[in-house]
């Protein structure tokens, strides 16, 4: 049986406490090393590895990880900090790596053949605050996959988007109130982080891109997993969402997992895929 166990995480900021820090190391990177090694995974789609490909060559991260190959990139995107970015780390033979644009924004495509047979890795970092952003991004990858016939595919990374099943009624409620809230309120009755926070929850709240991908033909490995994957402080309290995911096209699943916190807002998820 040929597997691969894929791992996901957004590790915030690069390991770095903001992305206005100036400093040549980030102080939690010891600890995403140590959550990489733990998982032991084949090939590890790690998001918002931000200012990476100013600090580190595609060897040094091979160095530090562990990993037989290395690939990282700034995603391009003039809505965030330019610098903010996704490295793949992976251990298959001869891997193929291509930046792929969806959108306003790049993602990572991993090929690889094995016992004559070709595979696919997407790992991606959807917009934060905007459903239709995410919807244009979900569009492009479909299109993207699309290319492969029906080779196997895995699409993995933060997706910033929330299932329609986790919109019970309050929050389909709440949503309604933050994009009210958002677009009747003047700008002095919020704090600009507030109103971030409040704009970005009412986005998520319309729940349009995961059924995009779903309707297309991808397969949801998250779909009955309850764990949140990130937690997302509001004023004094800390709310856990299912934005991470990883989503599969021929390519069938033996477990999927939300770890521990630590390191990141995010928990690392991983998939191990099988392949008879």
């Amino acid at each position: 049986m040929i597997w691969l166990r894929l791992l996901i995480w957004n590790v915030q900021s690069g390991g770095f406490d903001a992305y206005e820090s100036i400093s040549q190391t980030p102080p939690r990177l010891p600890d995403i090393r140590a959550g990489v090694a733990e998982a032991g995974a084949d090939t590890v789609g790690l998001i918002d590895t931000f200012r990476w490909t100013e600090l580190y060559t595609e060897q040094d991260l091979q160095e530090m990880f562990g990993y037989k190959h290395a690939y990282r990139i700034d995603m391009n995107c003039d809505l965030v900090d330019s610098r903010i970015g996704i490295t793949v780390l992976t251990n298959v033979d001869n891997p193929q790596f291509e930046t792929v644009r969806l959108y306003n924004r790049d993602c990572v495509h991993l090929s690889y053949e094995e016992n004559g047979h070709v595979r696919h890795v997407y790992v991606v970092y959807f917009n934060h605050s905007q459903e239709l952003y995410r919807r244009l991004q979900a569009t492009d990858l479909l299109h993207a996959i699309k290319r492969h016939g029906s080779e196997p595919v895995v699409a993995g990374g933060d997706f910033n988007a929330l299932p329609p099943e986790a919109m019970t009624a309050p929050w389909r409620a709440a949503g309604w109130f933050c994009r009210l809230a958002d677009d009747l309120l003047p700008s002095w009755t919020m704090p600009k982080r507030a109103r971030e926070i409040v704009s970005a929850l009412g986005e998520a709240a319309l729940a349009q891109t995961v059924p995009v991908l779903r309707t297309a033909g991808l397969k949801d490995l998250n779909e009955n997993l309850r764990a949140p994957t990130c937690t997302v402080k509001v004023g004094p309290f800390k709310l856990g969402f299912p934005l991470d995911r990883i989503m599969t096209r021929n390519w069938r699943h033996r477990e999927i997992r939300v770890w521990p916190g630590g390191a990141s807002d995010h928990r690392r998820l991983t998939a191990d895929l099988v392949d008879k």
